[in-house]
């Protein structure tokens, strides 16, 4: 069995050993190889796609894939670097909504017309609703992705996705793709209950004894559904 696990910091936490991480607990207590592709400050949508990606070229193995996908703020985005460089792909662990809110609000700096409006677009772009729709959405692609490939997965929250007063129960529960293909999978773990962090009993990255307690938690769920 291969367990391939992938997120941010709240699983990749530089302040504990690897050896000490949830996922080589959990792979120590199955004797499982693991391979452990999280990375800090990565966005969801890095998260997602590298996943399938690296869950491809896995399935070359013909051996049995779990992976567990933790997911991280939503403010966070990727974009395309320089090609031909070395780095293809930049990462914002900020937002750019803030930068552009500058641009649309101050109206004493004489913006251009164009300017403005364009910062108006990404300022909607932006939207903690939009945000919620654009994840959902990749979510259900990788859905499609583990369950074409039989691929076991569990998939959650590390940080507490609705730490944000703006991002909202409403505003998840009103997306479709959460209430009808989201919500109604038991192996993705409730956006709006669940997160490792509750789990750890903490407000920031996971030491040694709150990774031992979130392996010791999916220990149990992996059993149990077995």
């Amino acid at each position: 069995m291969l367990l391939y696990s992938n997120g941010c910091s709240f699983t990749a936490s530089l302040e504990v050993d690897r050896c000490m991480r949830y996922p080589a607990l959990i792979g120590k207590h199955f004797d499982w190889e693991v391979i452990d592709h999280a990375i800090p400050q990565s966005c969801n949508t890095k998260i997602i796609r590298c996943t399938m990606r690296d869950c491809l070229q896995l399935l070359e193995r013909n051996e049995k894939i779990t992976a567990l996908v933790q997911l991280t703020f939503l403010e966070r985005f990727e974009y395309a670097g320089d090609p031909e460089g070395a780095n293809k792909w930049q990462y914002n662990f900020g937002t750019s909504k803030d930068e552009f809110e500058v641009i649309k609000l101050n109206d004493d700096k004489n913006w251009p017309k164009e300017i403005k409006d364009y910062a108006n677009s990404i300022f909607f772009h932006q939207r903690d609703n939009a945000l919620c729709a654009q994840l959902f959405s990749n979510l259900v692609g990788l859905l499609s992705f583990f369950k074409t490939n039989d691929i076991e997965y569990r998939i959650f929250l590390g940080p507490d996705l609705l730490n944000n007063p703006s991002v909202n129960n409403h505003i998840i529960l009103q997306d479709s793709f959460y209430q009808r293909c989201i919500s109604m999978d038991p192996k993705v773990l409730s956006l709006i209950d669940f997160n490792i962090l509750r789990v750890a009993n903490t407000t920031v990255h996971p030491d040694a004894d709150g990774m031992q307690k979130i392996a010791d938690y999916f220990i149990n769920l992996l059993c149990e559904q077995e």
